[in-house]
């Protein structure tokens, strides 16, 4: 299997890539605690989910989103700003509480646009002060807006911080059909269980 390795250039190149942030966020304000949820995804084409935590791969301020186990990390809290139902809302992760002083606060997800790039992907990201407009829910199921009809979730392989992981990933399936290479097709869900968070998921 194909191995990638996430380095600070093609994280840095993704980030300068995405819309300007939004002037009348909420990230300034606080997060709504009450309505906070984790994320979770099934990884190498099964039904075991993992959790997914927002961590440095090297770019201040753009974090990548990397598997663990359930039971010993439980994900990192994270909230809609807006229309979840319509597709329309923004999805972020509240790290108001981090012990990482360099990657503090709030972040929003972002999904790059990959067009038909048949078998590319690449990570979701969680950037500083960003919000994208383009994620929904349906049944506990999360979404995002498609800008060609095979883009789709992907759990990839790679390095993070120098060690083999698991990341969430945006890409298109090869022409054959098939997840690009070192990707898996994955579920990507809600999971009630942040402590004084949403209790319906």
């Amino acid at each position: 299997m194909h191995i990638r390795n996430l380095t600070f250039a093609a994280l840095a190149g993704a980030a300068s890539a995405v819309p300007a942030p939004q002037s009348d966020s909420v990230l300034d304000g606080q997060p709504p605690e009450n309505q906070e949820f984790a994320l979770a995804m099934t990884v190498d084409g099964t039904d075991t989910y993992v959790s997914l935590n927002a961590v440095s791969n090297g770019t201040l301020g753009n974090l990548v989103l990397q598997t663990q186990r359930l039971s010993v990390y439980p994900g990192t809290p994270a909230y809609f700003n807006g229309s979840a139902a319509d597709g329309m809302a923004a999805l972020n992760f509240d790290l108001t509480d981090s012990t990482d002083e360099y990657n503090k606060g709030v972040f929003g997800l972002h999904a790059p646009d990959v067009g038909d790039n048949y078998g590319y992907s690449t990570p979701v990201s969680a950037i500083y002060g960003f919000q994208e407009f383009a994620w929904g829910s349906y049944n506990g199921t999360i979404t995002h807006n498609l800008n060609a009809a095979l883009e789709d979730f992907f759990s990839c392989e790679g390095v993070i911080n120098g060690e083999k992981a698991s990341y969430l990933a945006w890409g298109v399936y090869q022409s054959n059909g098939e997840a690009p290479e070192g990707c898996a097709v994955t579920n990507l869900v809600k999971n009630c269980n942040v402590e004084g968070g949403a209790t319906d998921c």
